[in-house]
């Protein structure tokens, strides 16, 4: 139920599948080490403990693409992490030809990648149950470089291989995906405001290394998102959380495009188009892609919509963002400390000046991550409202 995929006509969707999915795993306790000393760690099954980690993997990336709490505390679960040779038991001790077909070559290599995915997502599940919360406490800056050393120690254990499959390639490309994301996710919140220890004269400078770090990291995905479809292997990402870690590396090439910044501007162009592209080949196997999709590309409309009225004298007509730059910024100055440099009226009115995630919009149903959920990546009022002709 944790790897549930839903269709066109599934009205549950994935959140509520994964939601059934740990309600059965915390019954049968596949959360806790078991208690008596006969059944100690080393008893565990790797099917069960693969299972579990699985599921909380998954969850962790749905509750960042739908903006919800996650519904695994972190700290009430004891079940270790697979080990070195859980892999091996899915290799029958005689290996068959049928055993050869359906099994990579490279099982030990994809163990490793899934072992440090896993801590990555331990890693981006702490930053979402503690700098998320509705009433959160605002982290330090050393809260944010111990998460950030936590998410780079993952890319050290890479496995290194010349030679390797396209499935194992694929999969470390993804890999990429998604350690450039949680960077994007861990300082993404800086780009506004700096952590609580750092003092006046230090803000400026903090919230312009945070949007330095979404930049590059943004820039890194894209960077992996390229080399896939450059070796073809775009079609081989059967994951839709995949779909959700692209989306937050198109969240700073959006809001680099409406950077007042030529070259800034015209990269974030690029690197959106290359990921849209991306994201156009995945809506064959995923209707959340397809979501996805058609909210940026009417987010790029709304861009340029925006940016020629502000240059033209007249008012658009219909359903077009009513903008005027110059006025705007005479009648309501946004404060200088407000934005990264090369972004103000602009980026307020199109990508909102608080630039959430959060899915709050109200009134949905649990199929909202396959068919509008994407929508709900934006607080109301803001992004949403940039969007208002767009159903």
């Amino acid at each position: 139920m944790g790897s549930w995929y839903t269709a066109s006509d599934d009205r549950q969707g994935p959140w509520h599948w994964n939601g059934i999915a740990i309600s059965l795993s915390h019954t049968i306790g596949l959360h806790r080490l078991p208690k008596l000393p006969s059944q100690g760690c080393g008893n565990i099954q790797p099917f069960w403990r693969g299972l579990w980690w699985s599921i909380c993997c998954r969850e962790v990336w749905l509750s960042l693409g739908q903006g919800r709490p996650m519904r695994i505390p972190l700290d009430d679960m004891d079940t270790p992490e697979p080990g070195r040779f859980d892999a091996e038991v899915f290799v029958p001790e005689n290996s068959t030809d049928s055993c050869l077909k359906y099994l990579p070559g490279e099982l030990s290599e994809l163990n490793t990648l899934r072992k440090i995915l896993i801590k990555l997502s331990i890693t981006l599940g702490t930053i979402l149950s503690t700098h998320y919360r509705a009433k959160s406490t605002k982290p330090t800056r050393s809260d944010v470089e111990h998460c950030e050393r936590e998410i780079r120690a993952c890319s050290y254990d890479l496995p290194t291989t010349q030679h390797q499959s396209r499935m194992a390639a694929s999969h470390r490309y993804q890999f990429r995906t998604y350690f450039e994301a949680a960077i994007i996710v861990l300082y993404r919140p800086f780009i506004l405001e700096a952590p609580r220890d750092v003092t006046l004269e230090h803000e400026e400078p903090w919230r312009a290394l945070a949007c330095q770090k979404t930049r590059v990291a943004a820039s890194n995905a894209c960077s992996a998102v390229t080399s896939m479809m450059a070796e073809e292997l775009i079609g081989l990402s059967h994951s839709i959380t995949y779909v959700i870690a692209l989306v937050p590396p198109m969240h700073v090439h959006l809001f680099e495009s409406a950077s007042s910044k030529q070259l800034s501007s015209q990269m974030g162009k690029y690197n959106l188009a290359l990921c849209m592209l991306a994201m156009s080949e995945l809506r064959k196997s995923y209707i959340s892609a397809t979501a996805a999709y058609k909210l940026f590309e009417a987010a790029n409309k709304k861009i340029a919509g925006t940016r020629s009225s502000g240059r033209s004298s007249h008012q658009p007509q219909g359903d077009a963002v009513v903008v005027n730059l110059d006025a705007q910024e005479q009648a309501s100055p946004a404060p200088q400390e407000s934005w990264p440099e090369g972004y103000s009226a602009l980026s307020a009115n199109v990508i909102s000046d608080a630039w959430m995630w959060p899915n709050i919009l109200g009134a949905q149903n649990e199929s909202w991550l396959d068919n509008q959920d994407l929508v709900g990546l934006y607080e109301p009022g803001d992004f949403t409202q940039a969007l208002d002709g767009w159903t």
